[in-house]
């Protein structure tokens, strides 16, 4: 049987987007009113502002690469210890020189801590698989390219699991490296059981 994993909400990348060009603005604004005292407070969100501002175009760059990009399962839940065959299909949307293309299997784990009334996120990469797909790829407009992979999944780190304070996450991500820029990503939320005894 197979299915399609779940993509995850562009929302996020444009949220990414906005909260770093929100930084810049402040640290402008900041540094011209002269509202701190030196050049550490604009300096940190200015940097705080490119930072997300990378994330969130890495996000929105790997959907404007590709006029559609699916995954495909051969069986979910995945299961620890087991194989995930995958494939990936997607479409070009437009012309471009990829230095890499490459699917990582990736697992976070995601702490909420309360201190004193303020809510901190904290977050682990717990494991991470790659699997090289090609590289040095030049891709015409309105090219179908379609790459089979398979990850073995580890026995030994814990299945997909969320609660109202931690959460591990696994998901598998496209990642699209192109030269002179950030790498463009896409990434899909995979379900992930424990071991089952026979």
């Amino acid at each position: 049987m197979r299915v399609r994993a779940h993509p995850r909400a562009r929302a996020a990348s444009l949220r990414l987007l906005t909260a770093g060009v929100g930084c810049l603005a402040l640290a402008v604004t900041t540094a011209a009113l002269g509202a701190a005292h030196g050049w550490a407070v604009p300096a940190g969100l200015a940097l705080a502002g490119l930072a997300f501002g990378a994330a969130g175009l890495a996000g929105v760059r790997g959907r404007l690469l590709f006029s559609s990009v699916s995954l495909r399962l051969e069986q979910e839940p995945l299961e620890l210890g087991g194989a995930a065959i995958v494939r990936l299909e997607c479409e070009s949307a437009g012309g471009f020189l990829a230095e890499r293309l490459s699917l990582h299997l990736r697992c976070h784990e995601r702490a909420l801590l309360c201190d004193q009334g303020r809510e901190h996120v904290f977050v682990k990469k717990v494991f991470e698989k790659t699997v090289a797909l090609g590289e040095r790829l030049r891709v015409e407009p309105g090219v179908r390219l379609s790459y089979p992979a398979q990850f073995r999944l580890p026995a030994d780190r814990a299945p997909t699991f969320a609660a109202a304070s931690c959460s591990l996450e696994w998901s598998v991500v496209l990642e699209v490296q192109l030269a002179g820029w950030p790498a463009a990503t896409r990434d899909w939320t995979v379900v992930v059981a424990p071991v089952i005894a026979a």
